[in-house]
């Protein structure tokens, strides 16, 4: 892992996540941080095609709103599929990158 992978996935692990559901998810972010499939480049353009009601997919690792037009996101890996709420979700995925871009 590169040093800002390394940054982004410790940012991601000590980031506190009060919904239960989101948190149950976060594991899955944290595993497309660390394989690679999430990053600083491409968090930015993951949240925007959440909040347009789409989804992002990388080789095995994907984040959708599933169904299509609601407000549950679906993150999975491989057989591992978990379901959270999409604007709960996203507003986490937007705090990390504002954490981010601070530590930067």
């Amino acid at each position: 892992m590169d040093a800002k992978t390394r940054r982004l996935d410790h940012l991601a692990a000590t980031q506190v996540i009060d919904d239960t559901e989101v948190a149950h998810c976060w594991q899955l972010v944290r595993d497309g941080i660390r394989t690679c499939k999430l990053g600083t480049a491409n968090l930015p353009k993951v949240i925007a095609l959440l909040r347009a009601g789409l989804g992002y997919g990388a080789d095995e690792w994907s984040i959708d709103i599933e169904p299509p037009h609601s407000d549950r996101a679906m993150i999975s890996l491989l057989d591992d599929e978990r379901t959270c709420a999409a604007p709960a979700l996203i507003a986490e995925l937007e705090r990390l990158a504002e954490r981010e871009a601070e530590s930067a």
